[in-house]
């Protein structure tokens, strides 16, 4: 028995060599997103647009779709305008870096050193700090940045592990890819408290999309009562492990290290499979705020086999190479298949997202629907944690828009085309190990720093712009401007803009200007559609926050519900208790 690599051709066929039969599943209905939710899902391509299928995309709920979006960014940008326009001289329209990916020459030149003290170089700098990240490195002087040892860099890359009072010294001049807080996602424990809060209010079926999950040894009795309740697989993974060691599936409670750290979830039995492979997706979104929130998912990510045919029979359980998906796992065995070309993104053991949407229309997938329900999952989860993380950002940096985070959220989807979060990795591996590797991700980085904004300065502004926090908290928190908006603004955005301070204003007018800079990012949270579809989970996740966002300036919204009604051409859905500047 084998498991050969999984074929390109997309005609359906029962045998290991084929492309493998996927039946078109049946679909559970729940509070599941339509297919047209979003613009573009990814794996799209400039041929077919990403969107709907041809019948689908004149229809009058896509048109209608269209005609949403294209209003909201009528309305950004009106917002963006006024609010430029009241801010005045104190807009400074500071000029940016355009990254470009770096090439796999960059690579085999080696590495640029720091800066001496001494004799600085001019123009932007970067630090990489407790991390090793050669292929942003690369970026960063492919781009014209010059490494630096001290403070005075506009963009930093570092490892999760920093300590509170890095975020405290931050200037208005400097980006760092991290905010405080970010293990409220990445944690599985506390991942799932916020889930748990959040289906008390709305029900277990739309928070439904985490596998059931036990921390032990302190919920050792209550995964044994479930063990006895119900007649699953288990899988247990050791709390401190990485790259799947020590990972397994448990069907005898004898196995079980109940005296060990370790997490315990219900198996997703019932994958999606290629070829009779088991496979899941990395997929990388970006956020680059939480106050307010702003999220973005990337058009291209990696599918990941196993490489022996999946199954569940009880000589098969233990057999790592048919149940995980890992690639530090699979890639020493002698089955693996490397990609070796990015004209063949489909074959081997690692595709592109690109390769799977394309081999699954040609199996009749309904690709479309699958990613809403994937980014749908994605922006719930972000939702979920958004108002604590927001919280704690406020409390430890000086600016909001310091930092940004990348992150590589593990997906798995099951024959229902119902998609399963694995976990969400607050550093995934940047890593170029193949050529599609490096096509992938270097093209991901690049995108991802234009998104975010590192401005084209020296040092020399840059230490001049740093201060004590003290000051910076006084800059404009406590007051509102004393210009008026024009008087050709709408009467709703008038109202929200005269009662905004001067950070405030300045917050959310590089939250309307990024949306320019997308690329090949698509736009997950906020759009037309998104508003409309998760406003009640936003007002909720905001009222139960446990430190909640000050009053803008006499009424009580969250910068989130701030930055959603202004796209709205600044009408907006009252949450109870608040009043609606605009009169609404």
């Amino acid at each position: 028995e084998s498991g050969g690599a999984v074929a390109t051709c997309c005609v359906v066929s029962d045998d290991i060599g084929g492309a493998g039969r996927v039946m078109q599943p049946a679909l559970r209905r729940v509070h599941y997103p339509d297919a047209r939710m979003w613009r573009r899902v990814p794996g799209y391509d400039s041929e077919d647009g990403g969107g709907q299928s041809d019948g689908e995309s004149s229809s009058g709920e896509a048109a209608a779709s269209r005609l949403a979006d294209d209003e909201a960014d009528a309305n950004a940008q009106a917002a963006f305008e006024e609010i430029v326009w009241r801010l005045g001289d104190r807009w400074a329209g500071t000029p940016l870096v355009d990254f470009a990916p770096a090439p796999a020459k960059m690579a085999r030149s080696g590495s640029e050193t720091p800066s001496p003290q001494g004799a600085p170089r001019s123009g932007p700098h970067f630090r990489i700090e407790q991390t090793v990240a050669p292929l942003v490195r690369e970026t960063f002087q492919w781009n014209g940045l010059h490494a630096t040892g001290d403070q005075n860099w506009v963009v930093q890359w570092s490892s999760p592990a920093l300590q509170a009072r890095v975020y405290g010294d931050l200037t208005e001049f400097q980006r760092i890819n991290h905010f405080p807080g970010s293990t409220e996602l990445t944690r599985k424990d506390r991942l799932w408290a916020h889930f748990r809060r959040m289906a008390d209010v709305f029900g277990e079926e739309d928070f439904d999309f985490v596998p059931r999950t036990y921390v032990l040894p302190d919920e050792v009795d209550l995964f044994l009562e479930a063990f006895e309740r119900e007649d699953t697989l288990w899988i247990v993974k050791p709390q401190a492990s990485s790259r799947g060691r020590g990972i397994f599936l448990l069907r005898d409670i004898s196995e079980l290290p109940v005296d060990e750290p370790s997490v315990v979830c219900r198996y997703i039995d019932n994958p999606l499979l290629i070829q009779e492979l088991k496979f899941d997706l990395r997929v990388y979104v970006l956020v680059t705020g939480y106050d307010p929130l702003r999220a973005y998912i990337y058009r291209e990510g990696l599918v990941r086999f196993a490489c022996m045919p999946y199954s569940t029979a009880d000589r098969h359980l233990r057999d790592a190479l048919r149940h995980l998906t890992n690639y530090s796992i699979n890639k020493v065995s002698p089955k693996f298949v490397e990609n070796a070309g990015l004209q063949a993104d489909n074959v081997g053991h690692k595709w592109s997202l690109s390769a799977l949407r394309k081999h699954l229309r040609c199996i009749d997938v309904d690709v479309d629907l699958m990613w809403a329900r994937i980014m749908d999952l994605v922006v719930k989860t972000l939702l979920s944690v958004a108002p604590t993380i927001a919280a704690k950002s406020r409390k430890a940096t000086a600016w909001r828009w310091n930092c940004f985070e990348l992150y590589g959220f593990d997906i798995m989807v099951d024959e229902a085309l119902k998609p399963w979060l694995l976990e969400v990795n607050l550093s995934p591996s940047l890593q170029a190990e193949s050529p599609l590797d490096r096509h992938i991700k270097s093209a991901l980085l690049s995108d991802a720093l234009n998104l975010v904004g590192v401005p084209r300065v020296d040092r020399q502004l840059v230490a001049a712009s740093r201060r004590p926090r003290a000051r910076q908290s006084e800059a404009g928190r406590a007051t509102p401007t004393a210009q008026r908006a024009p008087p050709g603004a709408r009467e709703g955005l008038r109202a929200i803009i005269d009662s905004l301070c001067e950070e405030e204003l300045q917050t959310l007018a590089r939250a309307l200007q990024e949306g320019t800079r997308c690329r090949n990012f698509i736009p997950l949270y906020p759009t037309a559609r998104t508003m409309q579809r998760y406003a009640d989970l936003v007002d909720a996740a905001a009222a139960r926050a446990e430190s909640p966002a000050p009053a803008h300036c006499g009424f009580s919204m969250s910068s989130s519900q701030l930055l959603a009604a202004l796209l709205r051409g600044g009408g907006r859905r009252v949450p109870q208790g608040g009043t609606d500047p605009s009169g609404g």
